[in-house]
Formats: structure tokens, sequence, C-alpha cells
């Protein structure tokens, strides 16, 4: 017989392993299932934002836990390049508990770390290398079929990616190229000229916009090289992301020099990012989207990581009560999608807002010129950067208006 459990996670990435801590102290069977064996690759721009560790500390990871995942490196700015040329740095201000502002990592190292954290339960059954291939509700439980073998659950947590087998066959995955981005990524050796206290770099071009091609320093003398732009405006001016990603790389003034002695470590990889520039249903009957399956990836910035943690925070919060209340019909379970967009909605609003904006070069080229010579515009878009409460300052169209009215 199936061995029997109160929910079923399918995917092992930042949110079904939060879920997955979340519910350790929540009494219910979880059976944690990743189709891939860790350390696993995820393509990705590898940046740590300071709403990743957050949401960590308010998962209770304790904070000498996060201080022990040391295949990071601290980034304490950015800098950022307008079509125009010209170029402003930003510093980020000091976190608390002694964090940098920011870490990178690369997604097989992270995502271990988090998986490591999230099996470290006797409460948890973690498996990984199992691929769950379809399920099917009989009435009083899900029946998951996998690789290895069949399970029945009372409740899946569906967090399988972008490309989601579940999400496929609950038809709650639509691809709609205005709400979804396409990225490229390759990890390079030895590309120089990155600032000593580790900026990430984020450069518009004019070609790419509303987009951008980004540089991040990474542990070992690496670095996470890519270039990322909403599908519909690919779609619309035929744009050819890898041909423009070699031209940055190899023919650019300002970058070919700096990978004049690089040596790349891969092939040039893309992925697709559903963003959550829309409210969708995110759940159903016995059933809860998270992360990437939920299409809540920022629109602007194509930050994924601190919404797919803060989506298993959520669902580990709602459902079990409901749960255990019996209460898991998709009419109970709205309470989750209500939670979720609660949370998340007026920041992915008016990111959609700022992505909007991105479309036009001049607004980006003046408001960099307009950060390089006002110190409190600097400091405005920097905090902007790394706070959330105050992020809705750069998503909001009257900033501009106001930098414009000076």
């Amino acid at each position: 017989m199936a061995e029997v459990y109160d929910v079923v996670i399918s995917g092992g990435g930042p949110a079904g392993t939060s879920a997955a801590i979340g519910l350790k102290n929540s009494g219910l069977k979880v059976l944690l299932l990743e189709k891939h064996v860790f350390p696993r690759d995820k393509i990705c721009g590898d940046a740590l934002s300071p709403d990743v560790w957050r949401q960590l500390l308010q998962l209770q990871v304790p904070i000498d836990e996060i201080r022990s995942f040391t295949e990071k490196i601290p980034s304490y700015g950015a800098r950022v390049s307008s079509p125009s040329g010209d170029l402003v740095e930003f510093e980020f201000p000091d976190m608390e508990e002694d964090l940098a502002p920011g870490y990178i990592s690369e997604r097989f190292r992270f995502d271990h770390y988090m998986w490591k954290m999230a099996a470290d339960s006797n409460v948890v059954d973690a498996r990984d290398g199992v691929t769950v291939k379809g399920a099917h509700w009989n009435g009083k439980r899900w029946e998951v079929e996998t690789s290895r073998g069949a399970f029945e659950s009372r409740m899946l947590f569906i967090a399988d990616g972008a490309q989601s087998i579940l999400a496929k066959q609950m038809g709650q995955l639509v691809v709609e190229r205005e709400h979804y981005c396409a990225g490229l990524r390759q990890y390079w050796h030895g590309v120089q000229g990155f600032h000593e206290k580790g900026f990430i770099e984020l450069h518009f071009e004019k070609e790419i916009i509303p987009g951008y091609f980004w540089m991040f320093p990474l542990p070992n003398g690496n670095a996470n090289v890519g270039i990322g732009m909403l599908s519909s405006k690919i779609a619309e001016k035929k744009v050819d992301l890898k041909k423009h990603m070699h031209r940055l790389i190899h023919e650019h003034p300002d970058f070919a020099p700096r990978f004049k002695d690089a040596e790349p470590l891969e092939k040039v990889k893309g992925w697709g990012l559903p963003i959550g520039s829309k409210k969708r249903v995110i759940s159903g009957d016995h059933f809860v989207l998270l992360g990437d399956a939920a299409s809540v990836i920022d629109p602007a910035t194509g930050e994924g990581i601190g919404n797919s943690i803060r989506t298993g925070r959520v669902a580990a919060e709602v459902v079990p009560e409901l749960l255990k209340a019996r209460k898991t019909s998709a009419k109970d379970l709205k309470a989750y999608d209500e939670e979720v967009y609660r949370r998340m909605w007026s920041e992915l609003k008016w990111s959609r807002a700022l992505q909007n904006m991105l479309k036009y070069p001049g607004i980006i080229n003046y408001t960099v010129r307009k950060s390089n010579r006002n110190e409190t515009v600097r400091k405005i878009i920097s905090g902007s950067l790394t706070e959330i409460e105050l992020r809705k300052n750069i998503y909001n169209p009257l900033f501009y208006l106001k930098l414009l009215l000076n």
C-alpha cells in the first residue's frame, strides 16, 4: 500500500523547502520531493536580496544557522548604467543581525543549503531524485505518482517551478508573453573590474529594455553573467537575446575589456520567468501553488527567491489549520491566495509600473544622471533596492515626476 502523508510538497527549491521548514512544528506528516539529486543547478542570477535573509529569520531559522552558510560573497551595493552610458553606484544601507545587505551565491549551493535545513527533521521526509509524474484525487486523498512509486496525501503543495507538471495538470499554468520574461545565464571565470565590495551590476542597454544585462561577482573569481527581457517585447522587436549578450561581452567598449582574459565555464543557458504582474488563482481543491509555479517573480528586477520563500511561509501558516479542520476545498483555500497577495500585491503592482516605465530610455538616462548629481536621490534609490517598504518610492511614477520637477 502507498505511504500516506498529510502534505506532499513537489519541488525542493526555496519555495518547497521553506514550506517544509515552516511545517516542522505543525504536527503534520510531510513528504518533500525533488526530481534532481542535490546539489543541483538552477538557472538564475544568483543574487540573494536582504529579503531572503529576513524571510529565513521569520521562518525561525537561527541567525547562527544563516551565518553558517559560508558559500557566498557579501554585496554592499550596485552599479547601474543607462542606455546613454552614464554610470552610478548605489551603496546599500547596513543590515541588522550583522549580515551584509546582500549576498551572491550559486543556486546549486544555496538550494542545497535550504534542502539540508528542510531535511534535518524527524517530521519532514525529504527525498531527492524522485520525479513527480502526476496526481489524482480519489475522493479522500491525492494519489501521487512518482518515479519511486505512489504516495497518498491530503494536501499538495505544488512548488516544482515555472514548468510545473502538476500546475499544468491542474490547469493553472498558462504562459502569457506580457507576463513572462526570458533570461540567459553563463558562468565565467576571471572577469575583471568588479567593485571591491562585491557590487552587483545592472546595465540597461537600449536594445533590450525593459530588461537588462547583468554581471554578478561570485566566490572563487567566478561571475554570473546574463541578460533578461520581457517576452512580449522580445517577440515585438524580434530580439535575439543570445546575439545581444555575445555582442555586449565581446564588442561593447565598456564590457569587452573586462572579458579579455576571462573564460566561459559553460554554454549559455536559458530559462523562463513567470512574473507576478497580474493576480492569478494560486490554489484549488486540496492544493496550493508556491514560488515560480505561483508566478510571483518581481516584474522589474526578475528577483524571485525572496518571494518564493514568502509563499512557502504563507502556505505553512495558513494551510495546517484548514487541513486539521478538513477545510481544503478551493473555496476554503482562497484564504491562501488572499494572504499571499495581501503581503505581496502592492510591491508586485508597483514593480509592474516600474517595468512599464523602463521601456523608455530617457527615463533611465535622466534617473541615472540625477542620481549621480544628487546624494538624496541616490540614497532614496539605494534604500529602495534593499527595503521592501521603501521600494514603493522607485516603483511609483510620481517619484520620477518629482525628479523632473526637481
